[in-house]
């Protein structure tokens, strides 16, 4: 958060009800290279929906950033058949900020203060929608929010208000000592074995994991992060530096335990340990070689925002064929414009 910008989070009043209309076009997402549509579109009724005699319904909830008496930014919610819709028991959330005031951690702080607010007042979960090419999707992803419905240009996104300790289950960390049984019991995984490189020892014993334990403690520059879920080691983040005119590159490499799986684990905690990685080193670009028939991974990678820079044929030999690699990048810029 930056701290030369004083602001606080308070409740939206009655007569500011008429703001919502200015922030509902800052909502609005406009593709890098695209003109910014009439403010007159905010007056179609799939956009009025949002907005329209707001504060007249029981689930209508709004939160503003005040800065120094002026309104800078907004985040609400209601229950409506809006673009975020999933069922009648859920409200949809919105959130925009004036232009000068965006990336400073305060869109952050709006929806974790609307996350606390819906948690009080006992619904189970709140949904949004959001354009697949908007960077914020990796702000909603580290807030807790998962993909459960997605359209060609869109993602549905939701958060399950009940899972409370949902960031306190799954973590990253410095990997321990102790954590030698776990990481065996899990790496030892033909599944796992099958989407990385043949440098990973397969049968995985106890020892091969004491080994990588070792290696990674006795390291600088902390480029190995443990997954932690429920408790256990249950993955690994790592970034392998670049050499020479490619010093300020890494190479992102990751694999999770089987059984979580399909839970969004992954996404979210790779959204983190970027975002440490990025502050903590001078690297500038992240790049990842994903193989052909792992859609899954590829997927992960795009809603952290990941763009595919093309495709290597035959570029690699595994289980005894060629196959196609798909080539990912990131760089710390746009990573950073969204995560804050």
């Amino acid at each position: 958060m930056d701290k030369t910008i004083n602001y606080s989070i308070r409740p939206l009043r009655k007569e500011e009800t008429s703001l919502l209309k200015d922030f509902l076009y800052e909502a609005i997402f406009i593709p890098e290279g695209m003109e910014a549509p009439s403010r007159d579109v905010v007056n179609l009724p799939e956009l009025k929906v949002y907005i329209e005699h707001f504060g007249t319904k029981e689930d209508d909830f709004c939160l503003v950033a005040d800065c120094d008496g002026k309104v800078v930014g907004a985040v609400w919610v209601r229950i409506m058949n809006d673009y975020g819709h999933i069922d009648d028991q859920t409200p949809s959330l919105s959130i925009a900020l004036y232009k000068e005031y965006r990336n400073k951690g305060i869109g952050s702080h709006l929806m974790k203060k609307m996350i606390e607010l819906l948690r009080r007042k006992g619904y189970k979960r709140v949904s949004l929608s959001v354009q697949k090419a908007n960077r914020a999707v990796r702000l909603y992803l580290t807030l807790g929010f998962k993909v459960v419905k997605e359209t060609m240009d869109e993602f549905i996104m939701a958060n399950e208000l009940n899972e409370e300790i949902r960031m306190d289950k799954y973590i990253i960390r410095s990997w321990s000592k102790d954590d030698f049984s776990t990481l065996a019991k899990y790496l030892n995984n033909k599944k796992i074995w099958d989407n990385c490189r043949d440098s990973l020892p397969y049968p995985y014993s106890e020892n091969d994991a004491q080994q990588f334990i070792q290696f990674v403690l006795s390291q600088n520059e902390q480029n190995n992060y443990c997954i932690e879920v429920n408790q256990e080691a249950a993955g690994n983040i790592s970034f392998t530096r670049g050499t020479d005119v490619e010093r300020y590159n890494a190479e992102l490499g990751y694999w999770l335990a089987e059984p979580y799986w399909g839970k969004g684990i992954m996404t979210q905690m790779l959204a983190l340990a970027i975002d440490s990685y990025f502050y903590c080193t001078e690297v500038i670009r992240i790049y990842a070689n994903v193989y052909a028939n792992n859609r899954a991974s590829m997927r992960v990678l795009e809603k952290i925002g990941f763009r595919k820079c093309g495709i290597h044929h035959n570029a690699c030999f595994k289980n005894g064929e060629y196959i196609d690699c798909h080539y990912y990048e990131l760089l710390k810029e746009d990573f950073s414009n969204q995560i804050k």
